[in-house]
């Protein structure tokens, strides 16, 4: 081969590196800058069906952002703009009347009208401190039953007495009950009374311990506890285990009598003699009072002032039970004064 051949084929050589060289090159720059793909996945894509169906825009499910948290203010404003009924808790059976009271004592004050009606009412606090009333709400079967029963349970005083009223309280839109009793023809309406009870004190419900010799009008030795406090000087008479009456004078002085007297002289009586304030009920009037019945007021007493009127037992009550019979706002009725012919 000649010297030329030689150089000939040597430059054909070089060209085909250079140009492999190029490609490769080329090749390498463009996979750097080419996209690279997610591996696939066996999890559906957001916006495509297991089945791999794209899902529409409406049942795409898309996160909300996250708003701004509420503020007190906010939560104040949405507990304003509710009715505060709906915010408390009812028993089985009970209303909320649809009415918020700032005022606590205008709710107090309908509660204690629907209880003076015989309807069970209470008050209760919504979360925005305003008053809401609660009540239980009767049929007029229901209010007419039960004021049956209030008559029925009169009668021991006389049930012509009494007369029952049913009506309906648009407020609550329920029925309400009372049991009333009209004073008689020409008799006096005296008002409304607390009622207490007094009785003849016995001695074996006191202690026997201390002892007092002598006491002031009385020969013998008795019971300190039965004498005083609320024994004899406070009831007014009192009977010994031995069975002696024994009055209280005054001054802490006592005597034995044959009866337990009353202020008008007369023996007191159970269910006939009553203490009266003079000032307001004069000794010797015939009264009616409501919840007790036909009593004659005999008697007085240092506490009984004003619009209170004691009622006598005798020994129908211990004295521990007598304080179980205060009762308040009962009706007082007043013969008319016999008038000398």
């Amino acid at each position: 081969m000649s010297p030329s051949g030689s150089h000939n084929e040597t430059r054909l050589v070089s060209l085909l590196g250079l140009a492999l060289l190029f490609a490769i090159a080329v090749l390498a720059s463009h996979k750097a800058t080419a996209p690279q793909q997610a591996p696939p996945s066996s999890k559906p894509e957001h916006g495509s069906s297991p089945s791999g169906l794209t899902a529409s825009p409406e049942t795409a499910t898309t996160t909300p952002e996250p708003g701004p948290p509420h503020s007190a203010a906010t939560t104040q404003q949405a507990i304003a703009s509710t009715g505060c009924h709906e915010l408390i808790s009812l028993p089985p059976g009970w209303l909320a009347l649809e009415r918020c009271f700032e005022e606590a004592a205008e709710a107090q004050a309908i509660v204690r009208r629907l209880r003076a009606a015989n309807v069970h009412a209470t008050t209760s606090t919504d979360p925005g401190g305003r008053t809401v009333i609660r009540y239980q709400p009767l049929s007029e079967a229901e209010a007419r039953s039960a004021g049956k029963q209030a008559l029925t349970a009169r009668r021991p005083q006389g049930s012509d007495l009494y007369q029952l009223e049913v009506k309906r309280d648009p407020l609550v839109n329920s029925f309400t009950w009372q049991v009333s009793m009209p004073c008689p023809e020409d008799w006096l309406e005296a008002g409304s009374f607390k009622l207490t009870a007094y009785v003849l004190a016995q001695e074996d419900d006191f202690a026997t311990e201390p002892r007092i010799e002598d006491p002031c009008g009385l020969s013998g030795n008795y019971s300190k506890p039965f004498l005083f406090g609320d024994g004899v000087r406070m009831q007014g008479s009192g009977l010994t285990n031995q069975g002696e009456v024994v009055h209280f004078k005054g001054n802490n002085c006592f005597e034995i009598l044959d009866c337990p007297r009353t202020a008008s002289t007369a023996c007191a009586k159970s269910g006939r003699t009553v203490a009266v304030d003079p000032r307001v009920i004069s000794l010797g009037s015939k009264l009616l009072i409501e919840d007790i019945g036909h009593r004659v007021a005999e008697d007085t007493g240092g506490a009984i002032r004003g619009q209170h009127i004691d009622v006598y037992y005798g020994t129908e009550l211990r004295l521990r039970q007598a304080w179980s019979h205060t009762r308040e706002d009962r009706k007082v009725c007043v013969a008319p004064t016999p008038t000398a012919g």
